[in-house]
């Protein structure tokens, strides 16, 4: 078993380009005809960086595909301060800033394939998600976000307009998107991630699915993408012929696969991250870090 599964990954990162020599003993992931494919991103550029290349491949197999977007990223003062040249701190100046990551993002998807109608904008508060997970549920008051200085859903395109900031209302959300979708594979920021919005949206996701235990049969398999991690991933800057590894401290403790990507699918994700304006001019460099031969899934 061992040996097929390396002869069918030498076969795939072959195809991919990618150097023998570079060639790991991690499994490769596969999708299947009958998959429908929902890709969880805590904010717009996650489902890039995270997941380009899979919902490439789907798309090409003719694959059902939904991106939802847990916020629009307008938190981001810096990237926002960037762009505009000037700090953006007034809350009306905010919530036009995420406005600006939504059709962002709808611009990005058009580089690399899913049409506008598969993304999905749930609209919950940049960095105040994991607040949310830890404080607002039930009786206590909905979440305040620092800058966007709301309580509930700001944006009038979003998937539930001035749904309130609280916990059941993130999993509510979740679980209709989840349940009309019946999606086969979940792909969901990782919970080692040190970004608090991608460990909330890991943890609302895994209450959701709960919730819908018996409703969802089979279960649809999940698979955790990672960002944020400490000095990783390394070396920094555009390295597309070089494979994307776990770091060093949780290499060990995940089981993690490998989905290989061609040199096309690498250039349209990388289009598609230069679509991305306001987070490409200020993180770029970072940004392209996660554009190599393979991206990762533990």
């Amino acid at each position: 078993m061992l040996l097929l599964t390396a002869l069918c990954m030498s076969t795939a990162m072959t195809r991919a380009g990618v150097p023998p020599s570079t060639m790991t003993n991690w499994p490769v992931l596969h999708l299947s005809p009958q998959d429908r494919i929902l890709v969880l991103a805590p904010h717009p550029d996650d489902e890039v960086i995270g997941c380009g290349g899979v919902i490439q491949s789907a798309l090409a197999q003719g694959l059902p595909v939904r991106v939802v977007f847990l916020t629009y990223g307008d938190n981001n003062e810096w990237s926002f301060a960037m762009y505009r040249k000037h700090p953006v701190l007034v809350p009306r100046a905010v919530r036009s800033m995420g406005q600006m990551r939504h059709d962002e993002a709808i611009a990005s998807a058009k580089v690399f394939g899913p049409p506008p109608n598969h993304l999905t904008f749930l609209g919950y508060p940049d960095f105040g998600t994991l607040h949310i997970w830890e404080s607002h549920w039930d009786e206590q008051p909905a979440y305040h976000s620092m800058l966007t200085r709301v309580s509930a859903v700001p944006y009038a395109n979003a998937f539930r307009p001035k749904a309130p900031y609280k916990g059941e209302e993130i999993v509510k959300d979740l679980s209709a998107i989840i349940c009309e979708f019946r999606p086969t594979k979940i792909f969901v920021s990782h919970p080692d991630d040190h970004n608090g919005d991608h460990q909330a949206l890991y943890l609302f996701t895994r209450v959701a699915l709960w919730g819908l235990e018996k409703e969802l049969i089979p279960r649809p398999e999940l698979y955790p993408y990672l960002v944020h991690f400490r000095n990783w991933p390394l070396p920094r800057g555009d390295h597309p012929t070089q494979l994307l590894e776990p770091p060093s401290e949780i290499d060990e403790q995940v089981a993690w696969n490998i989905f290989p990507l061609s040199t096309t699918q690498i250039d349209r994700n990388r289009a598609a991250l230069k679509a991305q304006t306001t987070q490409y001019r200020s993180s770029g460099n970072y940004l392209m870090s996660f554009l190599r031969a393979d991206e990762l899934f533990g």
